[in-house]
């Protein structure tokens, strides 16, 4: 039997429209007389060490970063695990017993959502939640937006990520694959297209909400709702806080308290126009399959902006012939490996070699393009936020710029916004971010 808060939420979500360039079909809710569709599969119970052991593996096959970032990883996990064996003493102190473990259980959940041109999809993503003697009810909702991926194994539902060892704080963990991963494998990755993002997001909150109640558990009275993201999961983040606060009844249900970001991209428009600007030309590129992503999402998201611009209007031969759009459409590498077969093809991997003379050029029709598509993702005009945001970045952010930041903070209210600047490259600021995480910091009463 479907529950109250399930049915609220979805009743809630059924009456919003967020409208972005032309994507108002994409950002339509289900109706309100749909049922809350959802297969769950897969379902796992795993110590702390096991969960453990499993975070390590996925981490130990996705990355080639160096060994210093590679310790402070395994850290990371030893300190949750910490964390986990004080909470676990905690709870049997409180309920008396001895001998037992607190449990993290884990489950894929695939949920119907609404793609790019307003169509049904069929997506997927994992949850996690405690079990201590029984499943624990939640007193958190935790929205756990996953970084920059290539490669369909990294997808949540296809393994164990950081994120899982928040569940041992009576959370909720929700981790949407998105579109182009998991259940929707076949289908192109609308990178950095917000809206739909947003929305599929929600529809996985609303799926596992109605999941875990129909397993028989119950959100405690007073629960809140936390939105966390770092890279491309930061300009997830974002664009899901925008989508709950856009409605006041869906920011009540969800007793939404804010959003912890770390180096995303927020001003899509703005990056490409730095990133392109004659002073930056020559400058080395840390990850160049994100403009190809970037790319093919505006694609996808915007077709009738892009239609007209190919893949050789956009991309040097050069940058063409390494591979790199057969690599992120075929998703079976890492960006880590993407990026040393561009490097190792390219030698000097610079944005003036990426892209085209035309794509590099203000007013040339094909830069127009890309600029008019990723302005539509501009997450920082149209709204003021009304819940916490806190924003993390580096100086030295080498992937999403520092302009970000500067536009967010100048963009949205100061005593909406909470600032932590950091000075490692984007890798080495991602694990002080998610050390972050780790410890809770982003837990606001």
């Amino acid at each position: 039997m479907k529950k109250y808060f399930s049915f609220l939420l979805c009743t809630v979500m059924a009456s919003m429209l967020v409208v972005s360039c032309s994507q108002e079909d994409a950002s339509q809710g289900p109706s309100v007389d749909e049922e809350v569709w959802y297969e769950a599969k897969g379902e796992e119970t795993l110590t702390g060490e096991e969960l453990a052991n499993a975070i390590s593996r996925t981490c130990s096959i996705r990355s080639v970063s160096p060994a210093a970032q590679r310790s402070e990883l395994e850290d990371m996990i030893a300190q949750a695990l910490n964390n986990h064996n004080s909470k676990e003493e905690t709870l049997a102190n409180e309920a008396g017993v001895n001998g037992t473990s607190l449990f993290y259980k884990s489950t894929i959940i695939n949920y119907r959502s609404t793609d790019v041109n307003g169509d049904p999809i069929l997506l997927s993503g994992r949850i996690y939640w405690g079990h201590f003697l029984k499943d624990l009810d939640p007193e958190l909702i935790v929205i756990a937006n996953h970084y920059t991926m290539t490669e369909l194994t990294a997808a949540p539902s296809q393994s164990i990520h950081l994120e899982g060892f928040l569940a041992q704080q009576n959370a909720l963990v929700v981790m949407p694959d998105l579109i182009g991963y998991g259940a929707s494998a076949g289908q192109t990755n609308p990178y950095l297209c917000a809206d739909v993002t947003a929305l599929n997001t929600m529809d996985m909150v609303k799926a596992a909400i109605t999941y875990i109640e129909e397993k028989g558990m119950t959100l405690q009275e007073g629960f809140r709702t936390y939105n966390i993201g770092y890279s491309q999961g930061a300009t997830s983040a974002l664009a899901v806080h925008r989508f709950i606060e856009s409605d006041s009844k869906l920011m009540a249900a969800l007793n939404f308290k804010g959003t912890y970001c770390g180096g995303g991209i927020y001003d899509p428009a703005a990056t490409f126009k730095f990133i392109t600007a004659e002073s930056q030309r020559d400058q080395e590129v840390a990850m160049p399959a994100l403009i190809a992503l970037a790319f093919d999402g505006m694609k996808v998201g915007f077709p009738e902006i892009m239609n007209d611009i190919n893949d050789e209007d956009f991309f040097t031969a050069e940058f063409l012939n390494t591979g790199v759009l057969t690599y992120i459409r075929e998703k079976k590498l890492t960006i880590d490996q993407i990026t040393m077969v561009v490097v190792k093809a390219m030698q000097n991997v610079t944005i003036g070699n990426i892209l085209t003379p035309a794509a590099l050029t203000p007013g040339n029709k094909v830069n127009f393009t890309m600029v008019e598509a990723l302005e539509c993702n501009n997450l920082l005009t149209g709204w003021t936020p009304q819940s916490q945001i806190y924003l993390f970045h580096s100086l030295k952010d080498n992937v999403a710029p520092f302009l970000n930041f500067e536009n967010a903070v100048a963009a949205f209210p100061s005593n909406k916004v909470v600032t932590v600047v950091d000075n490692g490259d984007s890798d080495t600021s991602g694990m002080r971010y998610y050390s972050q995480i780790m410890s809770f910091n982003f837990i606001a009463e």
